[in-house]
């Protein structure tokens, strides 16, 4: 159980957990339309895709060559030592580029890890550089991953703030089933085979049964749970409540949002569009084929019955 996490204006950071392909990036820039927020993206990433040549940030920049980056290294090394990304990527496979991940999170906990608490805190003087460069308060981190964001609520409980995302299974099957091309430039770092419904369904079965996992520990001043669908359909409301939830001014946020000045680097494709306009939408994926919904339906039983659907 996390201890302490009473209710504080102003996180030092809001991660936002759940499966892929549930509307993260959308929503976190989204949230990054407020003043006192700053969406960058999958943050567990940054370490690897420092390393990729072809890997663009969303101001247009290649993101070794961003200006906003590199000044945020700058800090952190200042801070932490000139090693501080080289031993920040070595933890983050340790923690979280790994298969079972939940399950070592809670052994590295249980057993009091000297490396988990090292992880830990170089993510938190992270998300201090971050708010250093970009003026904001709160870092909006859509890594997603549960495990991650256990251990960084452990070890700052009042500072962090937990969201988990849910997006229906068959929105995520429909995503996953699509293949894309390599195009850097648009945001596809490399070619991308379309998954099976029953291995989308599988994973996403598995992810939320871990964000219930990490509820379970979370005080629930702290952790919130956001369904993408009803986001979508009435953003206003869904931001509203989200700045209740951080305790800041909902007034404040937009939905045309220029995603050039966030500075993302991992995530959707549309983070390379420039501009976004967050309006009312209605979900459908009825298209899907009957043996898919079939497959979906089947494999997902035990989420849908816990959340109502």
């Amino acid at each position: 159980m996390i201890k302490g996490g009473g209710a504080s204006t102003a996180p030092s950071a809001l991660l936002l957990v759940g499966y892929g392909r549930s509307g993260s990036t959308i929503i976190g820039s989204a949230l990054g339309s407020h003043p006192r927020l700053f969406h960058a993206g999958e943050l567990l990433w940054l370490p690897r895709r420092l390393k990729d040549p072809e890997r663009y940030c969303s101001c247009g920049s290649l993101l070794a060559e961003c200006d906003f980056w590199l000044e945020v290294l700058d800090k952190l090394a200042a801070r932490c030592g000139p090693r501080a990304i080289a031993d920040l990527g070595r933890l983050s496979d340790q923690f979280d580029h790994r298969r079972w991940t939940w399950t070592h999170a809670l052994r590295a906990l249980a057993s009091k890890s000297s490396e988990a608490a090292e992880h830990a805190a170089l993510n938190l003087a992270l998300y201090n550089a971050i708010a250093q460069v970009s003026g904001a308060d709160t870092v909006v981190d859509t890594s997603k991953l549960p495990a991650r964001a256990l251990l960084l609520a452990t070890a700052d409980p009042v500072g962090i703030r937990i969201m988990h995302l849910i997006r229906g299974h068959r929105s995520a099957i429909a995503s996953l089933k699509r293949k894309h091309k390599k195009d850097p430039r648009a945001g596809i770092p490399q070619d991308r085979n379309g998954r099976s419904a029953a291995w989308t369904s599988a994973a996403w079965l598995r992810r939320n049964l871990e964000c219930e996992a990490l509820a379970a520990r979370t005080p629930k001043a702290t952790f919130r749970r956001v369904r993408y669908e009803e986001f979508i359909n009435d953003p206003k409301c869904g931001l509203s409540a989200v700045a209740e939830f951080l305790g800041i001014e909902p007034e404040a946020f937009s939905t045309k949002i220029n995603v050039r000045e966030q500075h993302i680097f991992a995530g959707n494709r549309i983070r390379m569009q420039g501009f976004l306009s967050l309006e009312p939408k209605t979900i459908n994926v009825d298209h899907l084929p009957a043996h898919d919904r079939v497959i979906g339906d089947a494999l997902t039983a035990l989420g849908r019955w816990h959340y109502k659907w």
